[in-house]
């Protein structure tokens, strides 16, 4: 009997000890359960902060676009300003002595063949272009006004010949950009080239060098940067990062000279490239041949 009992306890000892550990690792199941909502959640909310950085880069790739666009509209819009104040340095010319009906049905067509032929056709750089023109005043007078307009006043040049020295144009490239019809007509072929940013980023950089004292440097400064300088800029030049990264770091207190090793490699650039074209091109070679027959016709006039 006490054998009996003694596994009778035994049993129920096990028994007890097996329920204990079925407990126990009820209790761990559930742990183990709270652990993998507690991962599910973290999961879900890396994912999320995952989706969110990526929505985050794609607005700083949009912001970024949008910024080229605005500076892109900005250009744009500075050439639409810059076309309307030569617009409106446009003033009307009057013609006096034109017999009247002369002009025919026509009268823009007329001036146009009339003003060359008065002043002479070798002094137009390019073709005189009217954008309107008329008779004005009383009807009943012989010969009443001709009134007439340029298309555009940035582009359409009427120069005595006598003061311009074409045949220097070709000496240095120095002596080009001292005068002011060679740098317009010198711009003009850059454009066909669409390198014009090069003169005009030279010129920007004169001006800014000989800013007053009591001019507003810093900003000058930021304009030209934006406008030449900057990666992605409307008018952007070739320069090395070196100096791009050196003209950057002076923005915040600009020297006169602070633009002048980016200047001097634009320099360079147009004087050994752009220029050679320049003077070898039917333009310029048309203006020397003018200029060289003229010089004849004055040395014949004056021997006789």
């Amino acid at each position: 009997m006490a054998g009996e009992r003694t596994l009778e306890s035994l049993f129920q000892a096990i028994q007890d000890s097996k329920n204990e550990v079925i407990g126990r690792l009820g209790t761990i199941d559930q742990s183990v359960n709270r652990l993998d909502n507690a991962m599910g959640s973290l999961v879900e909310q890396f994912t999320e902060i995952q989706q969110r950085v990526s929505k985050t880069e794609d607005d700083i790739c949009d912001a970024e676009k949008r910024v080229k666009d605005l500076e892109k509209s900005v250009a744009q819009l500075q050439s639409k300003v810059d076309y309307l104040e030569n617009k409106s340095r446009q003033s009307n010319l009057l013609i006096l002595g034109v017999p009247e009906l002369s002009e025919g049905t026509d009268c823009t067509a007329f001036v146009q063949r009339l003003i060359p032929e008065l002043l002479g056709r070798e002094n137009f750089i390019e073709p005189l272009r009217v954008e309107r023109c008329h008779r004005i005043g009383d009807r009943q007078r012989a010969e009443r006004l001709v009134q007439m307009k340029v298309l555009k006043y940035g582009e359409t040049w009427i120069h005595d010949m006598a003061s311009v020295n074409f045949l220097s144009w070709a000496e240095s490239f120095e002596q080009l950009l001292q005068c002011k019809t060679g740098v317009l007509m010198f711009e003009k072929h850059l454009r066909t080239e669409y390198s014009e940013e090069n003169l005009l980023f030279y010129l920007d950089c004169e001006a800014f060098r000989n800013l007053p004292p009591e001019s507003d440097r810093k900003a000058a400064a930021r304009r030209i940067f934006r406008e030449y300088v900057a990666n992605g800029a409307p008018r952007q030049i070739n320069i090395d990062s070196a100096t791009r990264a050196e003209i950057s770091s002076s923005l915040s207190d600009p020297e006169p000279e602070c633009f002048s090793r980016a200047q001097r490699t634009v320099y360079s650039l147009m004087e050994h490239d752009s220029y050679p074209r320049f003077i070898k091109g039917s333009v310029y070679q048309a203006l020397r041949h003018s200029a060289r027959s003229r010089s004849r016709r004055n040395t014949s006039t004056s021997s006789v």
